[in-house]
Parts: structure tokens; sequence; C-alpha cells
């Protein structure tokens, strides 16, 4: 263990430095919403993709800066309905220059996957979001990620109707493990399955939500809404309610609690399953987000509750039946310190260290993660990562993997 850490930060401080020695001069954002109004990605972002202070508002506006700055920036087409002067796409590409998991080949993908982003305004008050995505896996076919319109009564009140994660709505970083994550490897606490009864997806996945956000008093952030199981695109018998709240004291240090109950019949969870069962889940947590000054730390911890379904094979046949609920924990703590050049980010070295448990609490399994990113213009940028288990069950081999990406936002 010792040996591991020196390791991972020894290479975290040798990247750090040479990319500070070999950072540029200038920097350029050129993605749809930067292109529209003329600004640079570090207006929205203090190290792209995380939000700050400015870009949370942005995106709970409906991607709506102030009335003087939108002054021009919109097509007028009929009264109460506009749309951008120019298209609002932008195109990010991932790139693997190296990638090696333990016990696997070693990977060398210059084009990982692709994203294709749609997001903007439709209206005074309409604003939508759509992403699509062709990966290595699919044969690089655009496939349907995930996409929402939302409707802007108030900055009180935003109803949001479509298919995304949970707290898509939410605009901090504690509960972003889509789009907006820093690393390659997802924050556990939010990407296991754990007891698999919410549709034998993570609380990260996307599901069929119809939802109402907003922000009381300029302090107070809140999420509720009613959808279906996670990555059910059919939406079907939905029973799953959803509750967040957020409470920033001050501009970037908040405190927040969240969760999700619902039920999923048993053909979601396995589409063999051969019984009718209704299968409760329950993902409650706590979580926080703290700034200062260049350095940010945010984190969570998670419980989840499960009626698994289980299953048993004798000879060809394949039975499954309802199992006993199960309960299992997770929680990361991640935290980034952003070397600047001016206003813009530079160099953003990061450490998480997380842990989830799986089978009841009987299997617990513990992380580490360091990654380094260089930002050579405020919309491209290489990352460093090496990520290794530090506590497995008994009887298991402990995993890890380095990686070397490059991700480009045209």
């Amino acid at each position: 263990m010792r040996k591991l850490l020196v390791a991972v930060l020894s290479g975290t401080f040798l990247f750090t430095g040479l990319a500070v020695f070999l950072a540029p001069d200038r920097a350029d954002a050129i993605p749809a919403f930067a292109r529209k109004h003329n600004v640079d990605c570090a207006s929205c972002h203090s190290a792209w993709p995380l939000l700050n202070a400015s870009g949370r508002k942005f995106k709970e506006s409906g991607y709506k800066f102030s009335e003087s700055m939108e002054k021009d920036k919109n097509q007028v087409v009929a009264p109460g309905i506009l749309f951008d002067k120019y298209f609002p796409i932008t195109i990010l590409t991932k790139s693997y220059l190296y990638d090696k998991q333990k016990g696997k080949d070693k990977v060398v993908r210059p084009l990982h996957e692709y994203e294709i982003i749609i997001g903007g305004r439709a209206g005074e008050r309409l604003s939508g979001f759509l992403e699509l995505e062709g990966a290595y896996e699919g044969d690089f076919t655009p496939v349907g990620e995930l996409g929402e319109v939302s409707y802007h009564l108030a900055p009180e009140a935003n109803i949001l109707l479509g298919f995304v994660p949970s707290n898509w709505a939410d605009p901090y970083e504690s509960l972003a493990d889509w789009g907006r994550r820093m690393t390659r490897s997802h924050k556990a606490a939010l990407d296991k399955k754990y007891g698999g009864a919410d549709g034998n997806h993570a609380l990260r996945h996307p599901r069929q939500i119809i939802a109402l956000s907003g922000r009381a008093a300029g302090m107070v952030f809140y999420n509720v809404g009613y959808g279906g199981a996670a990555d059910d695109l059919t939406g079907s018998d939905p029973k799953t309610l959803l509750g967040r709240v957020a409470v920033e004291f001050m501009p970037g240090i908040h405190v927040g609690g969240f969760g999700v109950s619902g039920k999923a019949d048993s053909a979601l969870i396995n589409d063999a399953a051969t019984i009718k069962e209704e299968h409760k889940f329950s993902r409650i947590g706590l979580d926080f987000q703290a700034a200062f000054g260049n350095a940010l730390v945010y984190g969570v911890w998670l419980s989840a509750k499960d009626d698994p379904l289980k299953s048993s094979t004798s000879a060809t046949t394949t039975t499954y039946s309802k199992g006993s609920s199960e309960k299992n924990n997770g929680a990361y703590v991640e935290g980034v310190y952003i070397v600047k050049d001016g206003v813009r980010p530079v160099v953003v070295p990061l450490l998480r260290w997380e842990s989830y448990e799986e089978k009841n609490g009987a299997d617990k399994y513990n992380a580490v993660t360091a990654n380094v990113g260089y930002y050579v213009t405020s919309n491209s940028k290489a990352n460093i990562e090496y990520w290794s288990q530090t506590k497995v069950p008994s009887g298991k081999s402990k995993d890890n993997r380095a990686s070397l990406m490059f991700t480009i936002l045209f």
C-alpha cells in the first residue's frame, strides 16, 4: 500500500511539474455556448467540466446569461419563440492513447468515442439538451444517450421532461457522474448496481423522468421528480420517486441530501425472468462540496437497499425468485486543485478515495484514483490516470488500471 501511494503521488507531482513548465500562453474555447456568447470556457467552468458559480447559474436558468449578454444572440421566429442564431451543436472526441488494466491487453485507441451534443434555447422559457454517442463497442454508430426539454417558469421553478439521470438538474459536482466527471473511472458510489433492483443499473444511469427543480432564497436548491427504473427506455409502469435538497451556505460551499425510491418489475432487472414480482429499491445519501480558492473538495455517502432478483440453474433450467432485502453502502471523497494562467486552467491534479459494498455488506471494496489533467486549451485536455483497488473481499485479487487520454470539444 505504501509503495503504491508513493508511486501514485510521485507520478502526479512529476506530471504536474512538466505540464506547468509546458503550459501554453493562451487558450481558446469554441463549443456551442462559448461560441454563441463569444466567451471563454472559463466563464462557466473553473476547469472544464467542473462548473463555477456562473456556470451553475447558467445551467439552472436554461442556458441563459443576463439579458444584456443574450441580446442579439437569438433569432426571434415569433412571439415567445426564439432559437440560437447558429445551431447549438458541440462535438466531443475522446482518445485512449494508452490504457492498461491488470490481466488485460494494452489498448491504444486514438478514437475511443465521440459525442454529438445539442443544447440551447427554444423559446423565452424553453431549453433543451440532447446527447448522441458513438463508441467502439457499437461500431461508432451514434445512439441516443440522454435528452431533456425544460420549461423555466422562474428561478424557483423549472419543469424537466426527459430521459436523464435522476439529478440531472443538479448544478453541483458531488452527484455529477455522467458528462461532468473529471476521470476515466466513474465514482463507485454512484456507479454500482448494489442489489440490482433499480432496473439492474446504477444511480448515475438515465431514467424517464418528470421533475421540478429550482432555487429558493438564493441558497436552497431542490429537485423532486417521478419516473421509471434506471435505463428503462420504455418508462413502463413507473413507480420511482426522487428528491434532493442542497443548502449553499456561501458561494461554492454546500451540504445536501438526496434520495431515490421505487419499485421495478422482475423483467426490468433481467428480461429472462419468468416471475412477475415488484422489487423495491432505495438510494439515500448525503453530499457536500467546498471550494477554497483554486481547491475544490466534494463527496458522497450513500446507502442502497434492494429486493434483489435471485436465480438458480439446474441442468438447463433457470429458476428466478425474489430475494430477501439487502443493504449496501458506498462513499467517495474527491479533491482537485486548479493551477491557472489568469482565469484559465492549465493543470488540474485530482485524488479520490472511494468505497462500496455488495452482497448485503459482505463484500467490501476500497479504491484510490490519481489523475492529472493538462489543458492544452480551455476545450482540450490530456489526462494521465492511475486507479487501483486497495481492499477487496477475501479470495479476490486487487485490480488496477493506468490510462492516458486526450479529449477535445469542437
